[in-house]
């Protein structure tokens, strides 16, 4: 006889319930008995879904040896016996009864199942070519492009509170609907009339009889599925019919089936990487908080360079380089007074020798004139010459007073010593290097000084181009960013150019100059984050890819402000240092200049070691100071050789006067005279050798003010050089000190739009993560005693539960078909008899 689709499957489901797992075997010793419980609801619904009865099917096993009593939680509505024709003890709710088992003993009940408190929902929709059906019955027959759907829903589904751990490891409670974890199979079988069968969904094959089965798996129970989810159908179809659906449902336990613990570790694994990247992001961010502190010192310590340059170029410009020039201009004109004063020395030394000449002829003459005096013929006309010699004489014994007075060669003699007292005072103003407080002491100064800022210049620029360079610096480490975000996006790891891409953003960090105990401390923070930041990225998240990009528009814009290139622009931090370095150079070179030309100075006053006998010798001449020496000894000379010129003459004119008188002392004034004459001619030698002295001194010191016009000229070009290369300085500091914000709003950026949206990003990916494995938890607990529908014995080892649902066809018999399944289900309660009548059919 043939046997209904609706009445096979109803019978086979009772078979099932009524078969048990086998016969009793042989008597088993006492050990202790086991009990499982299993409860499996069969519903009957329309082809549209709409259920129209539920029976609730259940068999509680006891494996063992002994006594034990059952109370079994039953639904009491139609409760029926399947183990035979005797009634059920019901008492609270609860079948109760006491077995002794000895092996394995069954008891299998039936009852009605209240169709409101199934776990799922079934809406079916049908279209043909294009139009919706709300009534499937007015497609059979018809012909054309079928499509069938059905949307299944968890409905299980109660308010429960989760405690979960953010990124920082705070508890967070937060209320979410957890349903039942449930899990199924759609089976249905479309007649060989269906042709074109597509499914974006099932499994298709074909049943071996022509027809196409396609078979659905159904994973209800979010985060890993959808509460709700939609599968169906297409066919081109003549001659429709609806065929019936077979959807069986069963309760898992999401920690304990292999395939839903592997996701429910996935994502405990996840919230642990969102926890470590969360640390990781806000170690990294504290970092850049500190780098941008650190950039916000040196701009500040840019900007006082700054104004240290410009008081040092308006010191160079405005005061020393004016200074220099005036100094070489006036010690021009001292050469050229000395040169006019050793041209005048030299003719009064020519006069002074051609006045010893003459004094030593007339001393001549007069010791002729004595033994002249012998003879009486000449008196009369020596006496009026004699008169005449006496007014002559004393004309040249004035004028020589006047000579050797104080206001004469004294004068000169004391000034030339005060000239001597000014260059030693200019001497010591000169000084030496290792002399403080001196010209030159503060020019060695000023040397180191620009040596040490070129050696902090030189290792800012290296810090700088390490920032800069496309392997280590910053743009790897965008570069590396980059991968990392490109590699959560694809869903794989960072490659190791990614990390080394990243690691090199510290290494840049820690080159940029000498770092003390709590910066390296710090850093090596910094780098602890990264590696946790690193072991945490594999799994990321949309949010931590987010994050990412910021991070890499941060890093852009700090690029940006160090500058890139053989040749960055003046606006960027490399270079604003390129110009402070070129002014530092031209500075050190100014410097230099400076010194050469104070040292020249310095030699040109004076040269202690110089030949005071020959001072104008090319290979060891005088300076200035030794000149003024010369001078001064040689004016004193000449004082006492005009001293004793001024007392012969004064005898000479004694005796001319006398020689009137005394004619008759002739003789003996002649010979005063004589001897007046000699004494004049010697005080007139030593006149010319002290204006000799003299005259080499001026010389000496002619040459010592060329030597000082020129160091002073050289003083004059170097400094100009000096506040050329200071004012450079201050450009290029005020370059450094623009272009340093940058630097400071590229850290800020990267902090405000990277980092922290990173922390936040890993805060998130920790919170959904640990979300989906906290709700996968609270589905395990409602699972403890198998979700049975009505509850499983206080004592049972194991339970389970299960729901099958038969969708019925919509066919020219589908009424008839309907009918006969509910009539189906009521021949189950003839128990025994039904088993032996299914058993003889089918088997």
């Amino acid at each position: 006889m043939r046997i209904s689709r609706p009445l096979l499957a109803a019978v086979s489901v009772a078979t099932i319930a009524l078969m048990g797992l086998g016969s009793a075997g042989p008597a088993l010793a006492a050990t202790p008995v086991v009990i499982t419980d299993r409860e499996t609801v069969q519903a009957y619904l329309s082809p549209t879904g709409s259920v129209k009865v539920a029976r609730v099917f259940d068999q509680v096993t006891a494996t063992g040896s002994g006594r034990v009593e059952i109370a079994n939680p039953v639904g009491t509505d139609g409760l029926r016996n399947l183990d035979g024709l005797s009634g059920v003890s019901v008492k609270d709710g609860k079948a109760v009864s006491t077995i002794d088992v000895n092996g394995q003993s069954t008891q299998r009940t039936v009852s009605t199942f209240d169709k409101h408190k199934l776990p799922v929902t079934i809406k079916a929709h049908f279209t043909l070519d294009g139009k919706t059906y709300d009534n499937p019955e007015d497609l059979v027959g018809k012909s054309g492009k079928l499509t069938v759907s059905y949307r299944i829903s968890n409905i299980t589904s109660t308010a429960t509170t989760l405690s979960l751990k953010d990124g920082n490891g705070n508890t967070v409670q937060k209320s979410v609907q957890v349903p039942l974890p449930l899990v199924g199979t759609v089976t249905t079988i479309l007649p060989s009339g269906f042709s074109s069968v597509t499914s974006d969904q099932a499994a298709i094959a074909a049943d071996g009889r022509g027809a196409t089965k396609l078979t659905y798996s159904i994973t209800l129970l979010p985060p890993i599925g959808a509460a709700v989810t939609d599968i169906g159908w297409t066919a081109q179809a003549s001659d429709i019919v609806i065929p019936a659906a077979t959807i069986n449902i069963a309760v898992v336990q999401p920690l304990k089936n292999p395939t839903l613990a592997s996701a429910a570790k996935s994502y405990q694994g996840g919230a642990t990487t969102g926890a470590t990247l969360t640390a990781g992001a806000e170690q990294i961010d504290t970092n850049l908080l500190k780098l941008r502190d650190g950039a916000s010192q040196l701009l500040s310590g840019l900007l006082q360079l700054k104004d240290g340059a410009n008081q040092l170029n308006d010191g160079l410009a405005n005061t020393a380089a004016p200074g220099a020039h005036q100094l070489a201009t006036g010690a021009g004109t001292a050469a050229n007074g000395a040169s006019k004063l050793a041209t005048g020395l030299s003719a009064a030394e020519t006069g002074s020798a051609k006045l010893a000449g003459g004094l030593t002829t007339l001393a001549a003459g007069n010791a002729r004139l004595a033994e002249g005096f012998n003879s009486s013929t000449g008196q009369a006309d020596l006496v009026g010459g004699s008169q005449d010699l006496a007014s002559g004489l004393g004309l040249i014994s004035g004028g020589l007073a006047s000579l050797a007075g104080v206001d004469g060669l004294p004068k000169a003699y004391g000034s030339a010593l005060a000239l001597r007292a000014g260059v030693d005072k200019i001497l010591a103003g000169l000084g030496s290097p290792s002399t403080p407080g001196t010209i030159l002491n503060g020019l060695a100064q000023l040397t180191a000084g620009n040596s040490q800022l070129q050696a902090g210049v030189t290792a800012l620029t290296a810090g700088a181009n390490g920032l800069a360079s496309a392997t280590t610096g910053l743009p790897a480490a965008k570069g590396g960013v980059d991968q990392v975000r490109q590699g959560i996006i694809d869903g794989g790891p960072p490659t190791a150019a990614a990390v080394a891409g990243i690691k090199g953003a510290l290494a840049a960090v820690q080159g940029l100059g000498t770092c003390d105990a709590t910066c390296q401390a710090n850093l090596a923070g910094a780098q602890t984050g990264l590696d946790t930041l690193l072991a945490g990225l594999g799994t990321g998240s949309a949010t931590a890819a987010g994050g990412l990009a910021q991070v890499s528009a941060g890093l852009a814009t700090a690029i940006a402000g160090v500058g890139v290139g053989s040749t960055p622009s003046a606006l960027t931090l490399r270079g604003g240092l390129a110009q402070v370095a070129g002014g530092l150079t031209a500075s050190a070179a100014g410097l230099a200049q400076v010194t050469v030309g104070v040292n020249q100075v310095k030699g040109g006053l004076s040269n202690p070691a110089c030949d005071g006998k020959n001072p104008t010798a090319a290979t060891n001449p005088c300076g200035v100071r030794e000149g003024l020496g010369l001078l001064a000894d040689g004016l004193l000379s000449a004082v006492g050789g005009v001293t004793q010129l001024s007392a012969g003459a004064t005898s000479a004119a004694t005796g001319s006067g006398t020689l009137a008188e005394k004619i008759a002392e002739a003789g003996d004034g002649a010979s005063q005279l004589a001897a007046g004459s000699r004494t004049a001619a010697t005080g007139s030698s030593t006149l010319a050798s002290g204006l000799a002295a003299a005259k080499s001194g001026s010389a000496a010191l002619a040459a010592g003010n060329g030597k000082i016009a020129k160091g002073a000229g050289d003083l004059a070009v170097g400094l100009d050089a000096a506040a050329s290369g200071s004012s450079k300085i201050a450009a290029g500091l005020g370059t450094a000190a623009a272009g340093a914000p940058a630097l400071v709003d590229g850290a800020e950026q990267l902090s405000t739009k990277g980092t922290k949206k990173l922390a936040e990003g890993g805060n998130a990916t920790a919170l959904d993560f640990g979300e989906r494995y906290a709700v996968l938890a609270a589905m395990a607990d409602r699972t403890k005693d198998g979700a049975l529908p009505f509850g499983a014995p206080a004592n049972a080892a194991s339970a389970s539960a299960a729901y099958s649902f038969e969708l019925a066809a919509a066919s020219h018999e589908g009424s008839r078909n309907l009918t006969r399944g509910l009539l189906a289900i009521a021949a189950l309660g003839i128990g025994a008899l039904v088993s032996t009548v299914v058993r003889t059919k089918l088997f």
